[in-house]
């Protein structure tokens, strides 16, 4: 199974994302739904849950409980339209495959009620950049996030146990992830992984690097893959540049401090001012850290 998802993932490098997996989906739901020639701007995604199309194309999500595991053929029309998903407070799960080669999606928004991401729910969404896992989702599922090129960083919260293979497989702009002790299972390729389009075989990101703790299924993933790994025990917590156990405007200020060549930040205090991950210290870390202080993105 894995070498002929890794063979599709290679197809749709070729010949573009809506080529392979995006049709997979719609052509297995075109076989059991009727034609339908309307354009309708609501409908359902769950027994007890229904979505909303607003005319600056952002799809939002409500209701109660489970999503369906299947693209529905009524948003078929607008799937290459839909910039931002708004998924509100009492949906429970992302069903598998849901938004799967969304090409204008740029952000999505999930409430604190979802427990799982499911299989496939966002892959080849290669625009995206923008996505918050909340600090209550479980499980993130297989191919949840492959080829999601737009990304360039994501944040793993506590309540993740499990990491299913390939979820975030052909994720270039991720530099390294920062894995909680909480995950007890991280799947084969899930980080730190591309598909060799001529091969057809996986292949490792040079410098990706694992940040974790010791004793952890993070540091066995980071030994096993041959990877980078850092002892978050040793350095400490992203945003916390002072190391005082507390991130606040302080951190802030030494940031910029930093930025402006005034004071120069130690290496253990540049890895917590990098908050993004791309090794560089910017206006973007200083975001970073005052959303996380606003309470808007926490890291």
């Amino acid at each position: 199974m894995k070498k002929i998802m890794a063979g599709l993932l290679a197809v749709s490098m070729v010949f573009g994302a809506g080529g392979v997996l995006g049709n997979m989906s719609s052509d297995v739901f075109t076989l059991t739904a009727s034609a339908d020639n309307e354009k309708p701007t609501t409908g359902k995604y769950g027994d007890n849950v229904t979505w909303t199309i607003s005319e600056d194309d952002t799809l939002t999500i409500s209701g109660e409980g489970d999503m369906y595991n299947v693209q529905t053929s009524a948003l078929w029309y607008k799937k290459y339209d839909i910039k931002k998903i708004v998924i509100e407070k009492g949906v429970t799960s992302v069903g598998d495959s849901l938004f799967e080669s969304y090409e204008s999606l740029t952000s999505v928004s999930i409430a604190d009620t979802v427990k799982r991401i499911g299989g496939y729910s966002f892959g080849l969404c290669e625009n995206l950049t923008e996505i918050n896992i909340p600090n209550s989702v479980t499980e993130i599922g297989d191919y949840a996030f492959t080829r999601c090129i737009g990304l360039t960083n994501i944040t793993i919260p506590d309540s993740v146990t499990s990491i299913e293979e390939c979820a975030f497989l052909a994720c270039k702009g991720i530099k390294a992830v920062t894995i909680p002790a909480s995950v007890e299972n991280i799947g084969d390729h899930s980080f730190g992984y591309t598909v060799n389009s001529a091969t057809r075989e996986y292949e490792k990101y040079n410098g990706f690097t694992i940040i974790g703790y010791k004793g952890t299924a993070a540091e066995k993933y980071a030994e096993e893959n041959g990877f980078k790994f850092i002892d978050l025990k040793k350095v400490g917590k992203k945003g916390d540049v002072n190391g005082d156990n507390e991130i606040n405007v302080t951190d802030i200020a030494k940031t910029a401090a930093h930025i402006k060549g005034k004071k120069l930040l130690t290496d253990e205090q540049k890895f917590r001012a990098d908050v993004n991950n791309d090794g560089n210290i910017s206006v973007a870390d200083i975001s970073g850290i005052a959303a996380n202080i606003k309470g808007k993105k926490m890291l």
